[in-house]
């Protein structure tokens, strides 16, 4: 069964919760005698009808009316039961793509295959911590991917023997050391467990959920982990309890532990996750950055940069049943979903050339046409590069169309690189060789002084538009 076929199971658990969080006014619920939501787009209408105001509060605080310091908002349960109905589907769906894409996958595999190795009497244990689980989004997560790739092509040799006799399907047994202070939100996501576990066991996963803090954490985590996600908490920390996190996923990477960071895809989040990266690396030299950075040098996009850009990704998604007709209620739009993220790990005794860099924008379209603007642009090209002169005949790129994207190298800088083409790799994608026949001009991400033409360090008067390729 697949990631996506499992999403389905997970908003039947989810729908039928949602509908004892959000009853219908002025009638009681009997237990044991209502109907489930079918997913008729009536009923899932009607239920979003009754979340949308709970939704929208809770969007407020993320954003619009967003407190220095995040109060501990899972402990009401408005805001825990708008957490469920509206984010952690999207979450979900999120961290299992991160899972399956961004090298956590073939560390996930190489990891079953040494236990494989093990003499053992029952399943191979991998062993998580979900550092701020919420509704053990992540956990969730982990468990049905775990089920993806349990009957994958990775393991068939598992399910047939050299010998006559078969072997047993590959099983593993998912321990999760669950970090989480809302009891409520926490109980929902046993809930959401619960259902799942015949899905999951008939697959070959078995999952244990650890409840602890991390304190008590400290005291078997580090050892035992084998991989530890934080998602979508370091936004939510105070500094203190940040270094605390930052200590332990330390010690996790002493141990070879795989560690995945994620944060929403805004500039806020994406800089303090950028810091936070730069202060793990400083303090632990044998660990490497396995993606999206083809380097460990300091974040180019990071708290220090001077530039307005952040570092941040999307995949795009056909929502739910669910999901879509909650947007539809409540103006959100989860179609593409945005994040940014880090992946590190041990330094491998035999590391491949990483990639020559990654792209960390879109395309954007300059209308360079030599009548109105060539003659501003050369000031902006000038003006925002280090690279003061352009070449001769680099200038007769300048005639016409320019598309330009950002790319992040394996040394650490960040250029730009400049083209004729309309379309081209997306936000996200690795470039593996420097590419040629184009104009690459390093962008300028330390303080400078402001130019006495250019006031702002920057022309006025370019056209420009965002061009987003479609996944």
């Amino acid at each position: 069964m697949t990631l996506e076929s499992s999403i389905t199971l997970v908003e039947h658990a989810l729908l039928s919760r949602l509908e004892e969080l959000f009853p219908i006014a002025g009638k009681r619920r009997h237990q044991g005698t209502r109907k489930p939501v079918s997913g008729s787009r009536t009923q899932l209408g009607e239920l979003a009808q009754r979340a949308a105001p709970s939704v929208h509060n809770l969007w407020q605080l993320f954003n619009a009316r967003r407190p220095e310091k995040m109060p501990k908002y899972m402990d009401n349960p408005d805001y825990c039961r708008a957490y469920l109905a509206a984010f952690m589907l999207p979450n979900l769906v999120k961290l299992g793509h991160l899972f399956l894409n961004a090298s956590v996958r073939p560390d996930i595999v190489a990891r079953l295959k040494s236990k494989e190795k093990r003499p053992t009497k029952g399943p191979h244990t991998l062993t998580m911590v979900d550092y701020g689980a919420g509704p053990l989004t992540a956990t969730l997560a982990m468990a049905l991917v775990l089920a993806e790739i349990a009957q994958s092509a990775d393991f068939e040799a598992s399910k047939t023997s050299k010998s006559k006799r078969p072997l047993q399907p590959l099983q593993v047994k998912l321990k999760s050391i669950v970090v989480e202070s809302g009891d409520d939100i926490f109980d929902a996501g046993e809930s959401l467990l619960d259902p799942l576990r015949e899905h999951l066991f008939d697959s070959g996963i078995e999952v244990e959920i650890v409840r602890a803090s991390l304190r008590s954490a400290e005291h078997f985590g580090p050892a035992e982990a084998d991989i530890v996600i934080a998602a979508n908490a370091l936004n939510e920390l105070s500094g203190s309890t940040r270094r605390d996190l930052q200590k332990f996923i330390g010690r996790c990477l002493d141990h070879k532990a795989l560690v995945l960071v994620v944060e929403p895809g805004q500039d806020t989040h994406s800089k303090t996750m950028a810091a936070f990266r730069d202060s793990l690396l400083e303090s632990h030299p044998d660990a490497t950055i396995l993606a999206p950075c083809p380097h460990r040098q300091s974040c180019p996009l990071g708290p220090n940069s001077a530039k307005p850009d952040w570092c941040w990704f999307r995949m795009q998604w056909q929502p739910t049943n669910w999901t879509a007709v909650l947007d539809e209620r409540t103006g959100l739009k989860h179609s593409d979903l945005n994040f940014c993220y880090f992946v590190m790990g041990p330094k491998a005794k035999s590391a491949e050339t990483p990639p020559w860099g990654r792209i960390v924008s879109d395309r954007i379209s300059m209308d360079a046409s030599p009548v109105t603007v060539r003659r501003r642009l050369l000031t902006y090209l000038k003006t925002n590069s280090p690279q003061r002169s352009l070449p001769f005949e680099d200038k007769v790129m300048l005639n016409g169309p320019l598309s330009k994207t950002l790319v992040c190298t394996r040394e650490g800088t960040l250029v730009g690189v400049y083209d004729k083409l309309e379309t081209g790799p997306a936000r996200g994608e690795s470039v593996h060789s420097k590419p040629k026949s184009v104009w690459i001009a390093p962008e300028r991400t330390a303080e400078r002084k402001k130019s006495a033409a250019s006031p702002k360090g920057r022309s006025v008067g370019i056209k420009v538009k965002t061009r987003t390729n479609k996944a």
